[in-house]
């Protein structure tokens, strides 16, 4: 407990130095930018290491406090399950870290991660799984043999297997007791399509179709050395760790991970309304269409229009105008996301029902006039400028960060130094770039609005 207590306050205070005052502390450093040159971003030195296995990992010694914290990621995904498995990636991540590993019981597991005072956490998501450890650097050793037990010898004991599934059951059926995020479920299914990979849920009374042998399966296709990426920060020598990490873990890269086939997505704008009975008083409405692709040429361009748009807080355009001069909503935000195949562009907004349809159309004109080529002034550019730029400052701010962004960056197959190529590409960007990103990605003809209350159609 003590040590747990240490890793804790270690983290705090790593916090406290970023975000020494939140968002107000935020704003009055934004202000304190003004008319100054903001500060040249300088690449940080990271150790690239690839293990004999194929694993690629990146690591930064960082002797402030005595802690090391270790992540790995894996290409898989719940894009990558079969149709009738739905669940099936969830239940896994949740159970490598759950069920056991080596010669560890799932109770003595838990008892050597309490005794370590260490932090512990697996999953899957869409495209990707991880493994995070956090622990005392006295324990390093110790440490990356659990890791790599964890990795590579799941136990995916029986009982706790179960107790994921229930908890996977469990969440889904509550989905609707959170408005929010029901209404980006929803609205993502309208977009994407109800069974796309993108967007689908597993049905929680299907759930007990998944079995120890469908999860072993799954684990065994996707947990090999040369799929998984290492990013790794702390109180180590680079040396001893990767010493470590070439005792313990595997020697051979592992066979060769064929992926299922992802339908690509066909992209189309055509508009539609979906109203969903949800809140007595309240309407949670999300409206956009499909976004764009990782690696668009155009996306800082992109990035920056979002702020503009209702991305930038109160200065952004609908919180301008629907909020603030109108008090028609008690939030409000909007942009276009990127991802592996189409993000989405989102406007959302929580608004009184008696409010709900006139917050729609006051959305739907201020894209329609963006679209339009519509004229952005300096001031919205500047202050969308730096507010990123300032921003971007902060993902560099720690040393795990520093390595996660590497990680990450490999990850999606951007250039190790994308952090001075964003930086930079953003200052570049001129009033022209944006416009022609709006007249370009903006289709307010083919809006889609998904409606979550007590309006009904």
């Amino acid at each position: 407990m003590i040590k747990k207590f240490y890793i804790a306050i270690a983290a705090a205070i790593v916090l406290a130095i970023a975000f020494p005052g939140g968002a107000a502390a935020d704003s009055e450093y934004l202000k304190g930018l003004e008319g100054k040159e903001l500060p040249k971003m300088t690449v940080p030195s990271v150790d690239k290491v690839v293990l004999p296995n194929g694993m690629t990992c990146f690591i930064k010694e960082d002797r402030s406090l005595p802690i090391i914290q270790i992540q790995v990621t894996i290409k898989t995904g719940s894009i990558y399950e079969p149709a009738d498995k739905l669940g099936l990636a969830s239940i896994t991540g949740s159970a490598v870290r759950s069920a056991g590993a080596g010669e560890l019981s799932p109770e003595d597991l838990d008892l050597l991660i309490d005794s370590m005072g260490a932090e512990l956490s697996s999953s899957i998501g869409t495209e990707s799984g991880s493994v995070y450890l956090a622990i005392l650097s006295e324990d390093m050793e110790k440490g990356v043999g659990l890791l790599s037990d964890l990795l590579f010898k799941p136990r995916f004991d029986k009982g706790r297997v179960a107790i994921a599934r229930h908890k996977l059951a469990e969440s889904l059926r509550r989905d609707k007791d959170e408005p929010n995020l029901f209404a980006s479920i929803l609205f993502s299914q309208l977009v994407y399509g109800k069974n796309s990979p993108w967007a689908r849920r597993p049905d929680p009374d299907l759930l007990t179709s998944i079995g120890e042998e469908d999860i072993k399966n799954f684990h065994a296709s996707y947990f090999v050395p040369s799929n998984m990426i290492l990013a790794a920060a702390g109180d180590f020598k680079t040396r001893d760790l990767v010493e470590q990490l070439k005792k313990y873990f595997p020697k051979e890269s592992g066979k060769k991970v064929e992926f299922p086939n992802v339908p690509e997505l066909k992209p189309s704008f055509l508009p539609d309304l979906r109203v969903v009975k949800g809140p007595k008083t309240q309407t949670f409405i999300r409206m956009g269409h499909l976004g764009v692709k990782r690696h668009n040429p155009d996306w800082y361009s992109i990035y920056l229009l979002s702020q503009v748009l209702g991305s930038s807080g109160f200065k952004s355009r609908l919180v301008e105008e629907i909020r603030v001069k109108r008090g028609m909503a008690y939030s409000v935000s909007g942009g276009i996301s990127q991802a592996t195949d189409y993000g989405l562009f989102t406007v959302k907004m929580s608004t009184s029902a008696d409010n709900a349809y006139a917050a729609i159309n006051l959305a739907k004109e201020q894209i329609k006039k963006l679209s339009k080529h519509g004229e952005i002034s300096d001031e919205e550019l500047d202050l969308a400028k730096r507010s990123l730029l300032a921003s971007s400052i902060f993902e560099l701010d720690g040393s795990f960060k520093i390595v996660s962004d590497r990680a990450r960056f490999m990850f999606y197959g951007y250039p190790s130094n994308y952090w001075i190529k964003a930086y930079e590409g953003i200052a570049r960007v001129s009033k022209d770039d944006v416009e022609d990103a709006a007249s370009k990605y903006l289709h307010p003809d083919g809006i889609k609005i998904l409606m979550l209350g007590p309006t009904e159609e």
